[in-house]
C-alpha cells in the first residue's frame, strides 16, 4: 500500500506495519472520537455566512457510551477598523459551539493581495471550526479521566489561535491522565 505525502513536494511513501505507533493505552478504557464540519451557506467578496457542527463520540469496551453534537453558525466580515485596515470581524450565533469570542479574535487573516478573493473568509471559518473542534476535545479530555481522546485531523498547529488551544489541549489531557491522537485523511 502506498500513500502520497506532501510539505514541499510529492512522493510516494510505502504504508508499512513497521509505520504505525501505538498512542497507548485507555487506563479507564474509554475512547472519545472528536470532528467536526463547515460548509458555507452564504458567500460574497466581504462576508461569509457558514454553518459549523461538531461532534464527540465516546465508546467503552466497545460499545457507544455517549454522543454529543453541537452547532451554530458563523458571520465572517471584512471591515476596515478605526485606522481604516480591513480586518476580519466575526459572529456565532444559534450556537452551542465551544468556541469563544476571544477564540474568534485570536484568529489572525494574513494580508492577502486581494480581498476580494473570498478564500481568506473561507479559511478564516474553516479556522473557527478546527478551534472548535479542539476546545470540544479538551473538554472531553477534561471530563473522561484516563481515556483516549482522537481528533479527526492532524495535530499540528497552523497559527497562534490554534496553538494556543492545541496547548490548553495538552495540559487538560496531562492534568487527567488522557491520550491525545489523530487520524488524517491528509498531511
Amino acid at each position: 500500500m502506498f500513500a502520497l505525502l506532501s510539505k514541499t513536494a510529492y512522493r510516494l511513501h510505502e504504508i508499512t506495519a513497521a509505520g504505525w505507533m501505538v498512542i497507548g493505552e485507555a487506563k479507564e478504557g474509554k475512547i472519545a472520537f472528536v470532528d467536526g464540519g463547515n460548509s458555507s451557506i452564504i458567500k460574497s467578496p466581504a462576508a461569509e455566512l457558514q454553518r459549523i457542527r461538531t461532534a464527540v463520540a465516546t465508546t467503552e469496551k466497545n460499545r457507544l457510551t455517549g454522543a454529543a453534537q453541537k452547532e451554530g453558525y458563523l458571520l465572517a466580515k471584512l471591515e476596515p477598523d478605526s485606522s481604516g485596515k480591513i480586518q476580519c470581524r466575526a459572529e456565532l450565533t444559534e450556537s452551542t459551539l465551544e468556541i469563544s469570542s476571544e477564540d474568534l479574535s485570536g484568529i489572525s487573516l494574513e494580508r492577502r493581495e486581494n480581498w476580494e478573493s473570498t478564500a481568506a473568509l473561507t479559511k478564516f471559518c474553516e479556522t473557527a471550526r478546527r478551534m472548535a473542534e479542539i476546545n470540544s476535545a479538551r473538554n472531553a479530555a477534561r471530563q473522561q479521566k484516563g481515556a483516549v481522546i482522537v481528533l479527526d485531523g492532524t495535530l499540528e498547529a497552523f497559527n497562534a489561535a490554534e496553538m494556543k488551544a492545541m496547548k490548553e489541549l495538552m495540559a487538560a489531557a496531562a492534568s487527567n491522565s488522557a491520550v491525545i491522537g489523530a487520524v488524517a485523511k491528509t498531511c
